[in-house]
């Protein structure tokens, strides 16, 4: 998992290598510390190093980090441009980490509400990552939820999504 999240992290800084000139530009590759190539190396060895050792632990394992490298990689090229859904996949993906360590016990009943409250507490903080990241989006013609809506109502489903976290 740490494999897949670090690959994941090196992809998706180079899909937004644009919004982060104007976002982040003291981050690596805007500020050319480390180039576009050297973080696709990173990726492609820390992808497939997740996958192999998901692999070593069992064909299960194997395929749940092949989707999750996959997921995430559509996610930074693709679904994290549209309102919400970007937010949904990341939280799903997280709220998979825990149902994955539930699999080595070979059940994943017990990780079940732990994978709920990663998902929901994931999902709030995505939104308020797009809310920070406005400027940068809309110069690259994202849709997400408060370039869509507004920063306001974005926060306020964060404010929901983080109550009934609290309450469950």
């Amino acid at each position: 998992a740490t494999f897949v999240g670090g690959g994941a992290n090196a992809i998706n800084d180079v899909a937004d290598i644009a919004i982060d000139r104007e976002n982040r530009p003291h981050r690596p590759l805007p500020s050319g510390r480390i180039s576009v190539n050297s973080a696709r190396a990173i990726w492609l060895i820390m992808s497939a190093g997740g996958i192999g050792l998901g692999y070593y632990v069992s064909p299960y394992h194997g395929v749940i980090a092949f989707g999750c490298v996959a997921g995430l990689y559509i996610y930074s090229y693709r679904v994290k441009r549209i309102a919400l859904a970007g937010n949904i996949l990341i939280s799903i993906i997280t709220g998979t980490a825990l149902l994955y360590g539930g699999l080595v016990f070979n059940d994943v009943r017990v990780a079940v509400l732990g994978a709920g409250f990663a998902f929901m507490l994931t999902l709030s903080r995505e939104v308020v990552k797009d809310v920070e990241d406005v400027r940068g989006d809309e110069t690259q013609n994202y849709n997400t939820f408060p370039l869509r809506f507004g920063s306001t109502p974005a926060l306020g489903v964060t404010g929901f999504i983080i109550g009934i976290t609290i309450i469950a």
